[in-house]
C-alpha cells in the first residue's frame, strides 16, 4: 500500500473510529508515569509491544483496544469461519471415530490449501500497511513534539512536549496498532492452517503407504 493511500486513510480515520470503536477517543491522554520516548525514538518497526502498547493499557485505552480487537475477531470469522467449519467437522469425526467418505481427509487438505494460498498475498499486504501505519504515527509524533503550538505559557518542559505529542499523534497510533493487530492475526491464523496441513498429509501418506504394503 502506498504513502498516498495510507495517509488518506489516516484522514479518513474519524469515520473508521465511529464504525469499530463505537465511542470516540479521550483527548486528554498523557504519558504513562516514568516513560520517556526520547529512549525509542528510533527503535525498529513493529518493534512496538515493549514500547507502545502496553500488555495493561490505561483505563482510557482499554475499551478502545478491546473494540478493535473485537473488530478484528469478526474479521476474522468472516474470513476463516467457512475453513474452520470444515475443520471442526472433520475432528468430531475423528474423535467419534465416525465412518469417513472416501476423499474427506483430501477434501479438507485442499479447502486448508485454498486458504492458505489465498491469504499468502494479503499477509504481506498487510505487513506493509502495518510497517507504513508505523512510520506515520512515529512521523505524527515527533512533528507535535517540535511543534511550537503546544498550549502552553512559560517555560515548555520535556514532559510537556511528550504529553501534547502522545495526544496528537494518538489516531495514529490506534490505527497502526489496528493494522499490527490485523496482519499477526492473519498471519498467525495462515501458520496454524499451513503446520495442520502438513499433518493431515503426512498422516494420509502414511494410511495409503500402510494399505500399498497391507
Amino acid at each position: 500500500m502506498g504513502q498516498t493511500s495510507l495517509r488518506k486513510g489516516l484522514a479518513n480515520w474519524d469515520a473508521v473510529k465511529d464504525n469499530a470503536m463505537g465511542s470516540g477517543l479521550d483527548s486528554s491522554l498523557d504519558i504513562p508515569a516514568g516513560r520517556s520516548f526520547n529512549t525509542i525514538e528510533q527503535s525498529g518497526t513493529l518493534d512496538f509491544l515493549a514500547h507502545r502498547i502496553r500488555l495493561q493499557p490505561r483505563s482510557e485505552e482499554a475499551g478502545v483496544l478491546a473494540k478493535l480487537e473485537e473488530q478484528v475477531d469478526r474479521l476474522m470469522v468472516r474470513n476463516y469461519g467457512d475453513v474452520d467449519e470444515v475443520i471442526a467437522k472433520f475432528f468430531d469425526k475423528v474423535e467419534n471415530q465416525s465412518k469417513m467418505e472416501p476423499g474427506e481427509l483430501e477434501w479438507v487438505i485442499l479447502s486448508i490449501q485454498k486458504v492458505v494460498y489465498t491469504g499468502t498475498d494479503m499477509v504481506t499486504s498487510l505487513y506493509q500497511e502495518a510497517y507504513f501505519a508505523d512510520r506515520v504515527q512515529q512521523d505524527e509524533y515527533w512533528a507535535a513534539y517540535r511543534s511550537n503550538e503546544i498550549p502552553i505559557s512559560g517555560k515548555i518542559t520535556v514532559a510537556d512536549r511528550q504529553a501534547f505529542a502522545y495526544d496528537k499523534s494518538q489516531d495514529a497510533r490506534f490505527f497502526y496498532y489496528y493494522s499490527y493487530l490485523l496482519w499477526r492475526k492473519v498471519s498467525e491464523k495462515l501458520s496454524t492452517l499451513k503446520d495442520l496441513q502438513r499433518t493431515l498429509e503426512f498422516q494420509r501418506n502414511r494410511t495409503q503407504k500402510d494399505q500399498r504394503y497391507s
